[in-house]
């Protein structure tokens, strides 16, 4: 369960992923295509998905938290 939003009135509502899928997609086009529908994009197993996301939350918890 993640907020969602930019504190816009206080964010627009809060959202959680079933059963979602990780794809490492780089490019503007490609992620256009991505949410069109397109198979595109290199599936990311669960622990590579994991290690991105620790990464994630100590960079929001260091130094890098009041500007993200």
């Amino acid at each position: 369960d993640v907020p969602l939003g930019g504190f816009t009135s206080r964010g627009l509502g809060w959202v959680r992923l079933d059963n979602s899928q990780v794809r490492l997609v780089e490019g503007a086009q490609a992620l256009i295509d991505l949410l069109g529908g397109a198979e595109i994009g290199e599936k990311v197993d669960d622990e590579k998905a994991k290690t991105w996301i620790k990464a994630f939350h100590a960079k929001l918890n260091g130094k890098g938290a009041q500007h993200a």
